[in-house]
């Protein structure tokens, strides 16, 4: 059905999304919101509670452990 293939292309394309901003925070050392912006979220609030849903982590928290390392 539709609505099984939508959720799944959803779910890949935030998982997606959210594995671009990674790479972003963690190389380019940019802000969390031209991190947001560049991977396509509205706003950043959207994208911080997203990034914390896939990750565990918020977007500052994540930048700081890259730092660490």
């Amino acid at each position: 059905p539709p609505c099984i293939l939508q959720k799944f292309y959803l779910r890949y394309l935030l998982k997606t999304r959210i594995n671009q901003a990674k790479v972003l925070l963690y190389t380019k050392k940019i802000s969390v919101s031209q991190a947001a912006e560049m991977t396509g979220f509205c706003n950043v609030y959207h994208f911080s509670k997203m990034f914390k849903k896939e990750t565990g982590k918020t977007p500052s928290e994540y930048i700081k452990m890259s730092n660490i390392n």
